[in-house]
Parts: C-alpha cells; structure tokens; sequence
C-alpha cells in the first residue's frame, strides 16, 4: 500500500528540488520581505531606517528579478527532456497526509502491533524460504514478465518516448519487488500494464504522422465503435465461461474432495488428530476436519504464534522425509495421516505395515492409521 504511494512522493521531492531556487536566496528573500513590512508599518522613519528600506527594496527587486528569469529558463526547458519527465503535481502534498493517518490506523486492530511487526517476524521466520510464491522470480518460467521488461526496453531505449519519473519508479520498484518474492508479479503486471499501455500510445502518437490513430479514436467512441466493443466483451466473456463450465467447483486432483467424504463417514472426529499436506489443509478446513496445518503459513510459525513448537518447520522436515517422522508424529499425538499417493511420505508408508495400516486410497490421495500398540 504504502510502496505504491512512494514513486509519486518520491518524483514530488525530486521536482521541488529541481524547480527550487537558490534555497539560501529564497529564504533570504522572504526575510527581506519581512523586514521590509515591518518597516513600513512604523510610519515615520528616520534617515538610517529610510536608507534601509530603500536598500531593500532593490535588494528585493534584484532578487525577484532574478528569480523571474530562473522561472523563465526552466519553463523553456519543459518538455525538452531526453526521456525522463519529472512534473510537480501539487495534489500530491495530500496524499503524504493521507499516508500519515494510514500510519497510525494500524493502532484501530484487536491483532496489537501485527501491523507494524508483521514484515518483520516474516522475514525473520522459516516460512518465506519454502513457500513457492514467496521464493525469487525465475525469469524463464514466466514469458510474460520477459515480454514487458522487453518491451519497456525497446520503447524506453530506440523509440522517442518518454517516461515519467513516478512510472519509472514504480515499474522499476515492483520489477526490483518481483525478482525478490515472486507473489509480487500480480502487482508488476497491473500496474506496469498500465504504464506500458500509456507508453505504446505516447508511442503511436509519436510515429502516427498521418493521424490514423485520431480516426480510430472517433471511431471509438462513436455508437457503433461502442457497440463493436460491448460485443468484444461479451464474446471473450462466453468463451471463458465455456472454458469453465464444466469443471468441477473443486478439483480433487488437487483437494482431497472423496477423502474427505471418507473421513466424515468412517471416522469421528473429536477423537482423531491428523497429519495432512500444507497445500489441502484449508479445504479440510472448509469441510469441518480438524487438519495439523493450512495455507496461514505465519499461523504455524513460533515467530507468530509464540509456541515452543515450529509446527510449519516440522511439517516441512516430516514431508520431506529430513527427520524421524514417528518420533514427531509421536509427539503431536497423530493417529491417521492423509497425503497424497504419490508423495515420499505415502511411499515409505506403503512399506511400513507394522506401524501404518491403509485405510482409503484413491487416485490422488492415500488415508493412513498410526498402529501405536
């Protein structure tokens, strides 16, 4: 929330200091100025006090002479900029206010300081070095980050246009954001959608001699052009529906949706404690099954949770197969453990009669009971 807010910051103070004036001639010419008022409203001066005032009125003078001509030269040099264009939007000065009160609106939360520390105790937790989306980006299994970051190349490097300083920022903040933690791309592709798409129009409009793209826009926003692109829109919207129509709400390649049916038919509940995969337990979750972990990484990890116990790491070593899962299965008190029937776990099961009894396989997932006697 607050990243996106700083590119526009960031290009306001930038152009203030750009746009400034000797900052030690402005200051000294407000304080002339106040002397100055001050003078005059004393009404009869003496011959020294009137010297004064007359010096500074020239010095004045001088100086708003001076600062008329700065004024000038910098308006004539807008919009000669190589490719960076760097504008001072005043309305900005609102929403560094509006940042302020967001700062201190993470006080209104019955979590305490999670707001302000959650950052944190993430980075300082075990549980970004293992979840997919928080890992680095890898550029060569995401082709549609490798054509924007090209195409800003090619339009920013051999065509005329140009980019505003705050759209640099941003593009260059959430690419910079999408190489640390992949879960970022989202944002890199919105809002750097957004700017590449101006950047192609500024580039159109640029190379467009014969104004083609000025029909177009008429056309456009004519009744019929309006209408052309209603039905665009409804057509796409049909084919993705068909696309989707007949899949199942739930894909129980992925969830354990017939598993599940199993456990609350065959088992009870308040008597079994489970160990289950971190990618399907908030849908046993959702089916009413008491699961050892879900998808809230943070909720399993001491940093958070302030528990002896690093559930997300140990579910992480038993998964794996890095520890000796009966001793930990022992200590969380495990009687049945789902997983799915390709897994290293299910696969050393399999094996292991004298301690895991199989209870329900299927296509995808495999239901095993702890035999402890």
């Amino acid at each position: 929330y607050f990243v996106l807010y700083l590119p526009y910051i960031g290009e306001y103070l930038i152009a203030l200091i750009k746009n400034a004036s000797n900052p030690f001639t402005a200051l000294f010419l407000k304080l002339d100025k106040i002397q100055l008022d001050k003078l005059t409203k004393q009404g009869k001066l003496t011959e020294e006090e009137a010297a004064k005032v007359e010096a500074l009125q020239k010095r004045i003078e001088v100086n708003e002479k001076r600062k008329e001509e700065k004024k000038k030269i910098k308006e004539s040099k807008q919009g000669t900029e190589y490719k960076l264009v760097v504008e001072k939007r005043d309305n900005v000065k609102w929403l560094m206010i509006i940042m302020v009160i967001c700062a201190f609106t993470g006080l209104l939360t019955p979590i305490g300081d999670t707001p302000y520390t959650y950052l944190y105790h993430t980075v300082k937790g075990n549980t970004t070095a293992n979840i997919g989306e928080h890992l680095p980006l890898t550029l060569s299994e995401n082709k549609e980050a490798i054509m924007m970051m090209v195409g800003y190349l090619i339009l920013l490097t051999f065509t005329k246009v140009k980019i505003k300083l705050r759209d640099l920022f941003l593009v260059g903040g959430l690419m910079v954001l999408s190489f640390k933690t992949r879960r970022q791309l989202s944002m890199f592709y919105f809002v750097g959608g957004m700017i590449l798409m101006r950047l192609i129009a500024d580039f159109i409009t640029i190379y467009d001699t014969k104004s083609n793209i000025e029909k177009v826009k008429q056309y456009m926003v004519s009744w019929v052009g309006q209408l052309v692109a209603y039905v665009l829109i409804l057509l796409l919207t049909l084919a993705l529906f068909l696309k989707i129509k007949d899949q199942d709400f739930v894909n129980d390649a992925s969830y354990p949706v017939k598993a599940s049916d199993y456990i609350l038919e065959h088992m009870d509940l308040q008597e079994i404690r489970l160990f289950n995969d971190y990618n399907f337990g908030s849908y046993l979750m959702y089916r009413g099954i008491p699961e050892f972990i879900d998808s809230r990484a943070d909720v399993y990890d001491p940093q958070f949770n302030g528990l002896e116990d690093d559930i997300f790491r140990d579910y992480i070593n038993i998964s794996g197969l890095n520890c000796d899962y009966n001793k930990k299965f022992d200590h969380y008190e495990i009687t049945h453990v789902i997983t799915y029937s390709n897994s290293k776990l299910a696969l050393y099961m399999s094996k292991d009669s004298s301690h895991y009894k199989q209870m329900y396989k299927d296509d995808h997932f495999v239901i095993y009971q702890r035999i402890t006697e």
